[in-house]
């Protein structure tokens, strides 16, 4: 269950957050594009194999950020990140996502679980920070789908940090 369908100016610092998770690439997320020529080197990930795959706990892991980039129609079309809540099934957590990006896109962001599609919110606008605050159970994991928005330019690209953690 998710409450609160659009994205609102963030009140959290990336410097804030838990462990940090760096894609692929050693040098972290590729430069933003000066020409929107950029492409995001393709790392694999799916909604089989995430990028990342935490559990959240109130007693030890709270948040984590994770830096990578996506391109499409050529590149990394995409980024599976998945997280899970601790606790007994059903019990309700308040988790926030934090997103900042640039880029020659806006970022499109979904939350799945259980092959279910449960938020799809409107574009984020790149160069800004935008929180999403939600209210998810803990029992199965949930995955954010993150992709760049089409027809922004002819190569789509978004270099972004997603940062989840549970509330206080």
């Amino acid at each position: 269950v998710i409450s609160g369908g659009s994205p609102g100016q963030g009140n959290t610092s990336i410097a804030d957050a838990g462990p940090t998770v760096e894609a692929g690439n050693v040098a972290g997320p590729s430069p933003a594009p000066t020409s929107g020529l950029a492409t995001a080197f393709p790392d694999g990930d799916s909604v089989q194999s995430p990028a990342v795959s935490i559990t959240l706990s109130k007693t030890s892991v709270r948040s984590f950020n994770y830096s990578s980039d996506i391109s499409s129609p050529e590149g990394d079309a995409e980024d599976w990140v998945q997280f899970a809540l601790e606790g007994q099934a059903g019990g309700q957590t308040t988790v926030s996502v934090v997103l900042d990006c640039s880029g020659s896109s806006a970022l499109n962001v979904e939350l799945i679980q259980n092959n279910a599609l449960l938020g799809d919110w409107e574009d984020i606008a790149c160069g800004q920070t935008s929180q999403l605050q939600l209210y998810l159970y803990a029992g199965a994991p949930y995955y954010l789908r993150l992709t760049p928005a089409p027809g922004y330019s002819s190569i789509n690209y978004v270099a972004y940090t997603v940062i989840v953690q549970l509330s206080k």
